[in-house]
Formats: C-alpha cells, structure tokens, sequence
C-alpha cells in the first residue's frame, strides 16, 4: 500500500508538472503572438494563452495592446469607433495590473484606453490622469512614456491643478533631452493651441541650440512674441559662438600634436559656426556676444586655419581667403609682421616686391599685405620696377593687373601723392572702365581736390554701374517662410535701405525678417507698409535676404537713397 506522504509528493509532482507544461504552452503562445502583426489573429492566440495560464501579466498586457489597436483602427471607420475593443482593452490591462501593478506599461496603456473612451462613451470613474503619472512615476528612464504622458497633460492644461502642471513641466523636460526636433515641434502645436504661457516652455526646453532656433522659427510662424523670437535667437547664437569657441580651442589642442588634418576641421567647423551668427543681440536688450570677442574669434580661426593649411603645403590660391579675412580684421602692424615672417619663411611670398607676370595674384597679394602694413611708400616706390618691367599682361592676369595698379593708386593717395594716385586709377580704368573700385579711389581724390568737372564725370560712370536706386519687383509676391534674395551694388557709403510692400487688410499684421550682407538689420510686425532701414554698405556686391515669417506678402520696392 502507497505511503499517504508519497502518494501526496507523487500528486505534487504531477501538478507541478501540469503547471510547468500549462507556463511553457502560455509562455510559447505569447511569444508567437507577439511576433504576429495582425492583430485580430493576435487577439485569438492570445486568448488561448491566457485561458491555459491566467496569471502571466505579459499576456494580458500584449493582450489588452492588441484590443487598444484594433480600437484605434476603427476611430476613422464609417460606423464610429467599436466601444468593444476599448473594453477589451481596459479589462485585459485591469487583469495585468492586478497581477503586476510595478509595471509601468500596464498603467501607461490602461490610462490611454480610459482615454480615448471618454471620447467614444460615456466618461469612466476612472481617473486616468492618475494612471499616467503612475505609468511615468514608474517608468524610471523611458522618454517615450514620458513624452506621451506629458503630451496628454499639456492638451489638457487649463483643468490640472498646480501640482499636475509642475508634473508635466518636469517630464516633458525629460523626454525632450534625448529626443530630435520633430516631437518638440509637435509638442508646440499642442502648447499653442492649449497653453500659450512662454513660461512653460522656457521649463521644458533642452538648453541646446536646435530647439532654441525651432522655438523661435515656430514663434514666427506662428504670429506669437516677438521679443520672444529675437531672445531664444540671441540666445541660440551664443551658444553657436561658444560651440565655435570650443571647436577653436580643440583645433589648438591638435595643432599643439601637430595633428594638422585634424586642426583643420577643427577650424572649418569653427567658421562655419560662426557664419550661421546673423547678430540677433543688435535687435535687443543686451550683448550675449562680446563683439570684440567675435572679432577676434573669426580673426584668429582664419589666420590658424590658413597657416594650418600652408604647413600642410596648400598653395596661395587656397589660402588667399581666409588670409585677406584676417589681415580685414587685424589692426596690429606687429601681428601683420609675425605673419610677414612666417609666409616668408614657406615661401608662400618673396622678401620684396617682385613683377612676375605669370602669377600676378601672387604680386596682388602681397601688394594688398604691405597696403595692411600702412607701408605706402615701399607701395609707391614699386611703380618704378613695375614701368621698368613691364610686359603685355597676359589677358588671364588682368584682373589681378587691375587690383596691382588700385592698390598702388591707394597707397599713393594715402601718403599725399594725389596726382601720382589719378595715374594708377586711370591706367586701371583703361584696362577695365567698368571697375567700381577704381572709380570710387578716383572719385575720392577729386573730392579731395575739389575738381568738380571730373567729379560729375566720375559719378555719372558710378551711378550707372551701381544698382537702381529704386527696383521695382516683376514678381513681388513673398511666400510665407520662403527666403528672397537680392543683389545690391553699391558704393560702400551708410544708406537707407526703404522697402515698400503692399496692403495687407485686416488680417493679422505680416512679420518680417531682414537681413542685410549676413546681419539681422530689421524683424518685426509691420506697423505700415514700409519699413526705413539704415545700413552700412559694402564696395560693390551685397546681399538682401527678406523672409516673411508668418503670411505671404507683396514686396512693391526695393529703395536705397
């Protein structure tokens, strides 16, 4: 006869057993359906599993998820949204919880069902705003839940009470930190439309320069703050300067190893970063750009960047750029002398000013480096080598011929020799009569001797070359947020740039964005239809970008007096 004890081990073996077989069949049919994509077939499967074993949390959530699924797909359906499959949903996420309340999904999918159902049935007793928090409180580091939960509370702002508000604030601050700009532009749709307090953004945007300028671009669209579009841009803009402050350093860091490939995409990034500065600060309050410290900046990253590239053993030519846009900027004759010495040094110019007629931009180059130096004199005493040999220019040269013989005049100019000045202006103008600059130096020395006859001239041949002083637009029409651009000649003098545009009605006034050579020189609301602009011009070509942020609009004019 069996012992009791063993026939009961034997019984508690077998049961085991039983349940083992009934959690592997429940956890085999889970498994295959989670791996089916409709949902229906899902649900059947599913229903199976949780039949042979009812206490697995994981099947009554893929459960109550295919439910919610298939609810989804009927919100749009001819007959209305089925109220069954939200019930389904709920129950199912009722039973997960129940079996494993730690789990934040199974709260953060219950609180969706009860959701949407207040919008297909009557409201539930449920207070699933509850449900959410739970579902973020417990989700530990998933943004995704949290910006779906933040998404919920912030289109329902104006019913939560403080305490829900600071909640929100902080995990939507989460889940934007690693997040792309695509979920924060969706998230300002729904705070435009539900909230409109400049205050709760400032809580949750991420401190970095995307979501400043995709802050600012909205408020444009948007006909929302003005003040408040210029300060996240002053603000997006220093921090795009203290990027390119870093990436100077980093380049020096590099060039200190003499790892100069390294150095020198160090040093591109840098200006890159700093030509997407448009200078917002000048349309508010305060600098967040010490100005010198831009200038030095962009003076210095050029200089690094062409000695770099000449180590490397980069030619003149490739070079040339970004030496003039510092010798522009420095105003220490003893900086330009180190440089003098170092381009010396690799050959890159001669230790006198020598004629070759087959690499004038070399010749050119140096020319405008003494013009820098304020060393006028060595300039003009070089006329006598440039007489003595002279040559036919081949026609490939006259360009850089040209800016040789302007350079001279300007030295000439500047140390008193007026007439002296006239010749290389002339001889200039005989190659190229149509050569704005040699035009504005002869223009500047009949000034200074005050021959009106060749004045009236000299500015009647200006006039003619520089830009209407009123352009009327063929096609005046500036669609919303699509950038126009024009090119101005003009003789580098401060002007008032005048532009006319047309009526706009009763709707909301236009806003406009004007930036002028790579400045921001005007933004706002229009108050009439035109806007007065005083600008400081550059010789020759310069660039007018307009931008309506907010509506199309008509552009009559263009005027400059």
């Amino acid at each position: 006869m069996i012992d009791a004890k063993k026939a009961g081990l034997i019984v508690v073996m077998v049961l085991a057993g039983i349940l083992a077989i009934l959690v592997y069949w429940n956890q085999h049919l889970y498994y295959s359906a989670i791996k089916i994509e409709d949902n229906e077939s899902k649900v059947e499967l599913l229903s199976r599993a949780k039949l042979i074993y009812p206490l697995n949390d994981l099947v009554f959530f893929e459960l109550g998820k295919a439910y919610f699924d298939l609810g989804i797909q009927t919100l749009d359906e001819e007959g209305g949204p089925k109220v069954e499959h939200f019930r389904g949903s709920i129950a199912n996420l009722e039973q997960a919880i129940r079996i494993n309340p730690a789990s934040y999904l199974n709260h953060f999918y219950y609180a969706q069902s009860h959701y949407l159902m207040d919008y297909v049935s009557p409201p539930s007793e449920i207070d699933f705003y509850e449900q959410y928090k739970k579902s973020a409180l417990l989700a530990g580091h998933d943004n995704e839940v949290f910006y779906e939960v933040g998404k919920v509370f912030l289109s329902k702002w104006k019913d939560l009470s403080e305490d829900d508000k600071e909640f929100t604030q902080e995990v939507l601050s989460e889940a934007l930190i690693h997040e792309d700009g695509g979920k924060f532009e969706a998230l300002l749709h729904i705070w435009e439309m539900n909230v409109k307090d400049y205050a709760v953004i400032e809580a949750i945007i991420p401190e970095e320069t995307r979501f400043f300028r995709i802050y600012a671009e909205f408020l444009g669209e948007k006909s929302l703050s003005r003040d408040e579009r210029v300060r996240y841009m002053m603000m997006a803009e220093q921090m795009e300067f203290q990027k390119a402050d870093m990436e100077c350093a980093e380049g020096n860091k590099e060039l200190a190893y003499f790892q100069l490939n390294a150095a020198s995409g160090y040093y591109k990034e840098c200006l890159r970063r700093l030509g997407r500065i448009r200078l917002y600060q000048d349309l508010g309050e305060e600098n967040l750009i010490d100005p010198q410290e831009f200038r030095d900046l962009n003076k210095n990253v050029n200089l690094r960047l062409a000695k770099v590239l000449i180590r490397q053993g980069s030619p003149l030519s490739e070079v040339e750029d970004y030496l003039r846009e510092y010798l522009v900027l420095e105003d220490k004759i003893s900086e330009l002398n180190v440089l003098e010495n170092f381009l010396q040094d690799r050959g890159v110019i001669t230790e006198r000013l020598e004629l070759k007629v087959d690499n004038l931009d070399f010749l050119a180059f140096q020319v405008f480096l003494y013009t820098q130096q304020a060393r006028h004199r060595e300039i003009a005493s070089f006329e006598k080598l440039l007489k003595q040999s002279f040559v036919a220019v081949p026609e490939e040269q006259t360009e850089a011929y040209v800016r040789i013989l302007q350079l001279i005049g300007n030295s000439y100019q500047r140390s008193g020799s007026l007439y002296g000045a006239i010749d290389f202006y002339n001889e200039a103008l005989e190659i190229d009569p149509d050569n704005l600059m040699s035009l504005l130096g002869i223009r500047a020395v009949y000034q200074r001797i005050n021959d009106e006859g060749e004045l009236r001239n000299i500015n009647r041949r200006i006039e003619e070359l520089l830009s209407a002083n009123e352009i009327e637009l063929e096609n005046p029409r500036l669609e919303k947020e699509e950038p126009v651009t024009r090119r101005l000649i003009l003789d580098g003098r401060e002007t008032t740039l005048e532009l006319e545009l047309g009526e706009w009605g009763e709707e909301q006034a236009p806003f406009l964005s004007v930036v002028f050579n790579g400045r921001v020189v005007w933004e706002n609301y229009l108050e009439n239809n035109i806007i007065s602009i005083p600008v400081q011009t550059l010789v020759g070509e310069n660039t007018l970008r307009i931008v309506p942020l907010n509506t199309d609009i008509d552009l009559i004019l263009i005027r400059y007096n």
